[in-house]
């Protein structure tokens, strides 16, 4: 018998968040989720750092500035578990829909970029860490691991994201493409440093990969210039960001969303039908038939705590098995 490939709806969002507030920006977000849904859609993705939002204040001051906003941005980041972890999950139970959630994460004392994926019945299933911060990135974000690499076995496919620059490097790719990937999200801090590399990413992402790509922005308005803008100089640099747009791409790299405008808040859709794969995959797989075997990666999804703790006491920590649910957070 013939295998049928799914067919679904999936959301892009592309919005200001409530800039480091993490229970407005989670008000916004459930009102997203939930319009979303309405408009029948399955999977519904969001743009960088969306909660509490994307620390572009690393790249406008001096030491002291970039300081007195990250203590702000550590105090509404976002644990495991917690209420924001609590709210995401009542918010996909409650649409029944895939949700992925890009978030300053807290573990510990840093802080990291992670995108968290959410189950129709409201599961935590994983989470992916962006694995190298950009630039002044640095100043804020811990670096993730290959234990953090997942792609998800859904009902509607097989899911996965990446963050920002991620979708340029190659061995990121081969990761996910070795994973046979299908629908991805590609999240994006909606500041674009180079004209027009965001699309240009997300675009050669889908292709390269033959995978379904939604790619979502941040908008840079006035509830976020209100908290980060001190000086002229700043609010040029500021209104000069926001050049990103908010779209969903098919494995051809062909957009199949309208475009959600440069500084608009809105929801792209877009169609997605696995089985149109099959005919991007017939011209390659780089991870099976138009590979190299001479040349390999490994990805090591082995976790490597930095400090190992040897005692009685009872181990708390959350081991990520990307096939199977792992936090289930009752309403």
């Amino acid at each position: 018998m013939a295998v049928e490939y799914p067919s679904f709806k999936a959301a892009a969002v592309q919005s200001e968040p409530a800039y480091l507030d993490i229970d407005a920006t989670l008000d916004k977000a459930c009102d997203f989720i939930a319009e979303a849904a309405r408009n029948g859609a399955r999977l519904v993705a969001f743009p960088e750092a969306y909660l509490p939002g994307y620390p572009i204040f690393a790249f406008m001051g001096d030491t002291n500035y970039v300081q007195r906003h990250y203590h702000e941005l550590y105090k509404n980041s976002v644990e495991v578990p917690s209420e924001a972890i609590r709210r995401l999950s009542l918010a996909a139970r409650q649409n029944d829909v895939h949700l992925c959630m890009s978030c300053d994460e807290k573990d510990g004392g840093s802080l990291y970029l992670t995108q968290f994926w959410f189950s129709p019945t409201g599961d935590l299933m994983g989470k992916h860490r962006k694995l190298r911060p950009s630039g002044a990135e640095r100043l804020i974000w811990g670096e993730g691991s290959g234990a953090l690499m997942p792609v998800f076995q859904t009902e509607i496919g097989n899911l996965g994201g990446l963050q920002c620059w991620e979708h340029y490097v190659p061995l990121d790719l081969g990761a996910m493409n070795g994973q046979n990937e299908q629908v991805h999200v590609a999240s994006w801090p909606g500041s674009d440093l180079f004209p027009h590399d965001v699309e240009i990413g997300s675009r050669y992402y889908a292709m390269s990969t033959q995978t379904y790509v939604l790619m979502t922005s941040n908008v840079y308005g006035p509830v976020t210039a209100a908290k980060v803008c001190e000086t002229p100089e700043q609010e040029k640099f500021y209104h000069e960001l926001s050049r990103c747009q908010t779209a969903i791409y098919g494995p051809d790299g062909v957009a199949i969303s309208e475009v959600i405008p440069v500084g608009e808040e809105g929801i792209a859709y877009g169609d997605i039908d696995l089985s149109k794969i099959i005919d991007q995959k017939y011209y390659m797989d780089p991870a099976g038939h138009y590979s190299n075997r001479d040349l390999t990666m490994t990805l090591d999804r082995r976790r490597q705590p930095t400090v190992g703790i040897i005692g009685n006491e009872q181990d708390n920590s959350i081991s990520f098995d990307v096939l199977n649910p792992l936090v289930n957070v009752e309403a």
